[in-house]
């Protein structure tokens, strides 16, 4: 299949399809999560492990934590906390390593510590983008941070604002624009919209 260009045309004729409950548990726990690691200075062993355990409920899995490299994960998600930067694809392998040998649940996580530099990263997301031909794989850091970079680039384009107004009206409360991007594929391929017929 030939790789098609995710912009910002296509997102909102997506978002035009979307069907938000505003009520539904999942969107009401977001802003709560969100919360959560805002108010946290510092994220230190027992916020790590609560948080860790919140972010899993919204997974179909049981959280296995592995520990070894606790210091350097708590290090990292301070730094992914506070960092302009992002997080490279090594840090995001340790990160991983520890939360259940996954991207997803590690990618959830960081949406949460910040959720202004990573974008919420599961199989809707990917089956969305390999519709489009991206051929990607869901525990590939390398993908989850070329993710990133298709998330930015819509939003810096010029016309992005009003796909947010669209999304953030449907929500009924402020979002990030990496959560927009995110909830419109999520939902998009949740819904079984046929992406070739739009």
């Amino acid at each position: 299949m030939k790789l098609k260009e995710i912009d910002l045309k296509k997102l909102k004729k997506d978002a035009q399809f979307l069907n938000i409950d505003k009520d539904a548990s999942y969107i009401q726990a977001y802003r709560e999560f969100l919360q959560y690691f805002k108010k946290l200075d510092v994220i230190e062993k027992h916020q790590f492990f609560i948080g860790a355990h919140f972010v899993y409920g919204w997974m179909p899995r049981m959280l296995n934590l592995n520990i070894q490299e606790l210091e350097e994960v708590l290090m990292l998600l301070n730094k992914a906390k506070e960092s302009e930067t992002l997080l490279s694809g090594q840090e995001l392998e340790v990160l991983k390593n520890c939360i259940n040998h996954s991207m997803v649940g590690t990618s959830k996580l960081l949406h949460f510590i910040n959720p202004k530099k990573y974008a919420i990263w599961d199989s809707r997301v990917l089956n969305y983008l390999n519709r489009l031909g991206y051929g990607w794989s869901i525990g590939n850091t390398e993908n989850y941070l070329s993710y990133l970079d298709i998330v930015r680039d819509i939003v810096n384009n010029a016309g992005y604002e009003e796909l947010h107004t669209l999304v953030e009206n449907m929500c009924g409360y402020k979002i990030e624009p990496t959560r927009v991007i995110e909830m419109i594929m999520y939902e998009t391929d949740r819904n079984g919209y046929v992406l070739e017929e739009r």
